[in-house]
């Protein structure tokens, strides 16, 4: 009976931890800018494609180049961007704070990645694979348009300002 006990014990301790990385998922995405205008269900449900993934500083988390299958959401940290210009070679065009996104374009167009991520300070990613957000905005028609709207406003700002 012990050796039960202690198994079960496991499991929930297992369950409850699985449970509040769900939670933790859920206040981060409602605070990006892409997930704007989710209900909480919407969110709980993004929440389930999600992983939480920890980096630690001076780590390349996608490089220029590359296919992109997943998009980032900076949970905690920081994290440089970079891409090549004429000369190419890489230099910094930017910086990601918590709570905004990276890798966005992968569920526009598949091309190879524009951009280099580059943790900063030990860092802690959400990580959703482009074909499970996809699966999901097919499934959930208002998550879809919000996610698609939300992106294209936020592509939209940083033309703005490069301009």
């Amino acid at each position: 009976l012990t050796d039960i006990a202690q198994d079960m014990y496991k499991l929930i301790m297992k369950d409850l931890e699985i449970k509040k990385i769900g939670m933790e998922i859920t206040e981060i995405t409602r605070q990006s800018d892409i997930f704007q205008g989710l209900s909480d269900g919407e969110l709980s449900q993004l929440a389930h494609i999600c992983k939480m993934v920890s980096y630690p500083a001076d780590k390349t988390i996608c490089s220029e180049g590359e296919c992109g299958s997943e998009i980032f959401v900076l949970a905690e940290g920081k994290a440089s961007v970079l891409a090549k210009g004429k000369n190419k070679k890489s230099s910094k065009i930017g910086k990601i704070g918590q709570g905004e996104i990276f890798g966005e374009m992968a569920i526009i167009e598949d091309l190879p990645r524009n951009a280099t991520l580059i943790t900063d300070v030990d860092s802690k990613l959400v990580v959703i694979d482009k074909f499970e957000l996809e699966n999901l905005m097919n499934k959930n028609c208002h998550l879809g348009k919000v996610v698609m709207k939300n992106i294209a406003q936020g592509l939209s700002r940083k033309l703005r300002r490069s301009e």
